[in-house]
């Protein structure tokens, strides 16, 4: 139960964007980051670019230590940066990584 009400919580969150960007949830692909899968991805509605991008670094469940915690960083780091290199008209890409309790 609590896993669903983190997903809850965190999908108000980006509510008031909706006539913006679209949400897309669990282990999600774009165009932008070939076959890299994410948790969560935000796509600009106008353009279907990559604007966003939310890592659950461990999930929600007891896989949070440190190793897992590096490595979707970097996952995550690299990817957006690729993205940005791709589009050049596109100056920035909002990241956030979830890890042991925090965003």
């Amino acid at each position: 139960m609590l896993h669903g009400a983190r997903i809850h919580s965190l999908t108000h969150c980006f509510l008031q964007y909706k006539n913006i960007i679209r949400i897309k949830w669990s282990e999600v692909t774009h165009r932008d980051i070939d076959t890299t899968k994410f948790d969560v991805l935000g796509i600009g509605n106008l353009d279907d670019g990559l604007v966003m991008v939310l890592e659950l670094a461990g999930g929600f469940l007891n896989n949070d230590g440190q190793t897992k915690l590096d490595d979707d960083t970097k996952k995550l780091y690299e990817n957006v940066k690729t993205s940005l290199n791709l589009k050049k008209n596109l100056d920035k890409i909002l990241t956030a990584l979830y890890h042991s309790k925090f965003i």
